[in-house]
This record gives structure tokens, sequence and C-alpha cells, in this order.
């Protein structure tokens, strides 16, 4: 790194982009052209916060001030909005866009939801990976185990036909074991080792990521029971 932009006659830009987090705190991009498109003469690096926009001028908290003709707000998504627009409601009503809001949002298996029945939720928390595409997690079958989470919805849906189950979700204290799990695992991760990124909430807890590989993703899955981790509720037969 220090080598190429010291080819480019700019090395004095080494200590502005070398970052003090441990390598993938926050999610790694590979480029080619990167480093090279910084060193460009119309290029200004500017590690500083930006404190207001005047006219056309940005001034940072550091005093600088830089003009310019486009202001592009790269503000980013809402990542942790894991419902979208939609507004989800459970037993007794309970909202689960309200239960999340202020809190951790818990789940079972990341699909999962104690008191919101028959409900699967695909790439929500703790179901996307720093090291990996979760593509392979929502649909793919590229493993032995076979057990993306589509694939475990319709295995679930089928054995829920197969023994007539007409409510499906899963038990209060499996949810919290495997939730307590999560939040212990991510502990030791360079996730947690003190960079701020989109894989945290507000309060700092990282809700996004599986602490694991994919494939222990897969194994948990596949590890799953029904009669044991769930309150199944069967049709009364006429």
């Amino acid at each position: 790194m220090v080598g190429r932009l010291e080819a480019q006659g700019r090395g004095e830009l080494a200590h502005k982009l070398i970052p003090e987090y441990l390598p993938g705190c926050k999610r790694l991009t590979l480029s080619d052209e990167y480093l090279e498109s910084l060193c460009r003469s119309n290029v200004t690096v500017e590690r500083s916060a930006i404190r207001e926009i005047r006219g056309r001028t940005i001034v940072c908290e550091n005093g600088n001030e830089t003009e310019f003709d486009i202001l592009c707000l790269a503000t980013g998504f809402n990542v942790q909005g894991f419902l979208g627009n939609l507004q989800i409601y459970g037993r007794n009503n309970q909202s689960l866009n309200d239960l999340w809001k202020n809190g951790y949002p818990e789940t079972y298996k990341s699909i999962n939801i104690h008191g919101f029945p028959n409900f699967f939720l695909l790439l929500g928390p703790a179901s996307a990976f720093g090291h990996h595409s979760a593509v392979s997690v929502i649909e793919s079958n590229f493993s032995v185990l076979n057990n993306s989470q589509v694939n475990f919805a319709i295995k679930t849906i089928k054995y829920m036909r197969k023994h007539q189950i007409t409510s499906f979700e899963p038990k209060k204290e499996a949810q919290e074991k495997f939730v307590e799990g999560l939040r212990k695992a991510h502990q030791s991760t360079v996730w947690s080792s003190g960079c701020k990124s989109w894989y945290m909430d507000a309060k700092g807890q990282i809700v996004s990521l599986w602490p694991g590989t994919i494939i222990s993703f897969m194994w948990a899955l596949y590890r799953t029971s029904y009669t044991s981790d769930y309150i199944c509720n069967r049709s009364t037969p006429k």
C-alpha cells in the first residue's frame, strides 16, 4: 500500500488511510485502482468530520474548507431495518417493529420469532456475513447440508403439513439461549474489536452478522429440533 502511494508521489497519504482498527472490523473491499484514484490532482483526502455546508464550501471540524461543484450524500442505508416498510403483528397484536425498535432484535436461528407463529424471516438479524456472500445463506444449495434459509422454511412448512400443525413458533427459552450464544460469540470476533460499523446498532451491539462461518450457520439450522425447540399446535381431527 505504502509503495503504491509513494510510486504516485503521495506517500504522505499513508497515515490518513491506514486504519487504527484491526483488518476485518469493517467490511473489507478490494480494488486495483482505489489508491491511485486518491492520488489524482483533483482529489483531496479529508478525514475530519463535516461541520457544515456553507454555500459551495464544505467546512470540516478541523477548520479545513473545500470548494465543491457537486455534493454526493453517501448516507447509506437503513441496514438495521430488517422489516423494511412492513408492519408485522404477532400474538396479542404485538408489533414486531415496536419490539425491535429499542432492544436487541431477538430471533431463533435468525428465521423464526417467539410470539410470531408461522412467520419466517430471510436475511434477518445475525444472518449476514462479514466474510462471505449473504446469498449463500438465503438460497444456496452448495453445501451437502442443503440448509439455506429458504430450504429450512420449505422443510418446516412440509413438516407442519405432514403433522397437521396449524401454529408453529420457537419456545421463549430456546430463543433466549440462541441469542445469548450469539452475543457471547460476538465478543471474541474482530467485529467487536473497537471500530464503528454498520454491523452495529446505536447501542454498539452486533446485530447484523452471524459470528461464525457459513457452514456453522447451516449446521445450526440442520440441528434444529422441532419437537424440543418449538411450540406446535395441531388441528383438531374432525
